[in-house]
């Protein structure tokens, strides 16, 4: 059980890191939670709670949400672009 409660933490504080990051680049971007919301077709309390870290980010999701807002996908999940590559071919 305890083992099963620290993977718990650790997974909420990643949600929390990434979700950290998605406001930054939202941010950065200079686009509010309205304008992004009408842009992804998401509403605007499921990015909020993305941004918080309640909502775990899917990868469909992520790649809408990169598009929009003009960065890398590797940007919002905190990892170098080369680290999503696979033998040298980078992931569309």
């Amino acid at each position: 059980m305890a083992r099963r409660t620290q993977q718990s933490c650790q997974d909420l504080t990643e949600r929390t890191r990434i979700g950290s990051r998605l406001k930054y680049q939202r941010q950065k971007a200079g686009l509010s939670l309205r304008k992004v919301a009408a842009l992804t077709e998401m509403s605007a309390s499921t990015l909020c709670r993305l941004e918080a870290g309640i909502y775990l980010l899917s990868v469909n999701r992520l790649l809408t949400l990169a598009r929009v807002l003009g960065c890398d996908p590797a940007d919002v999940l905190g990892e170098p672009s080369h680290a999503l590559q696979t033998n040298g071919v980078p992931h569309a």
